[in-house]
């Protein structure tokens, strides 16, 4: 469970890192 939260908020950050990277 720990590793799939793990995953889960790394991949939010990635994502909106991601975002913030393409519309800035």
């Amino acid at each position: 469970m720990f590793y799939c939260a793990t995953l889960g908020v790394n991949l939010v950050a990635c994502l909106a890192w991601w975002i913030a990277g393409g519309a800035g």
